[in-house]
């Protein structure tokens, strides 16, 4: 597929989420089909895809970023240009799911308060079921 293809459009979305919440290996899982065990800290890393939907080809970066804390900064190529947001916290962690919320005000902030960023929330490590922490029941943030 060429890159000057009047039906290709670019977009960029950014994964956030507090240490060890499985960024990656979503990111992966997504991006290659491959699912990797081990835990290694992310710096931050771009993956890119060409996702079809509706006859439509989106050229996707996936900036997938390192664990936030209430310490941390979003990176230039998490904030800069970015179409959408993916905040992912671990059922099996109560704490990333409370930062969550921190890690969201923090980018609201960073980002203008502009509440039509389009952000999800996904619930991660849900083979852990049995482990879980969080409830089905989440309140809106």
């Amino acid at each position: 597929m060429k890159n000057n293809d009047p039906q290709l459009v670019h977009r960029k979305v950014a994964v956030l989420g507090f240490r060890a919440v499985g960024k990656t290996s979503l990111s992966n899982s997504f991006v290659n089909g491959t699912f990797d065990e081990t835990y290694d800290p992310t710096i931050e890393n771009t993956h890119h895809k060409i996702i079809r939907f509706r006859k439509v080809n989106f050229a996707t970066d996936i900036v997938d970023t390192a664990g936030m804390d209430e310490y941390s900064r979003l990176s230039r190529s998490a904030s800069v240009g970015v179409d959408g947001y993916v905040l992912v916290y671990s059922i099996i962690s109560r704490q990333s799911f409370e930062r969550i919320q921190h890690i969201n005000e923090n980018l609201l902030s960073a980002l203008g308060d502009d509440i039509s960023i389009p952000r999800v929330l996904v619930g991660s490590i849900c083979d852990l079921n049995h482990e879980r922490q969080v409830s089905y029941r989440v309140s809106r943030f």
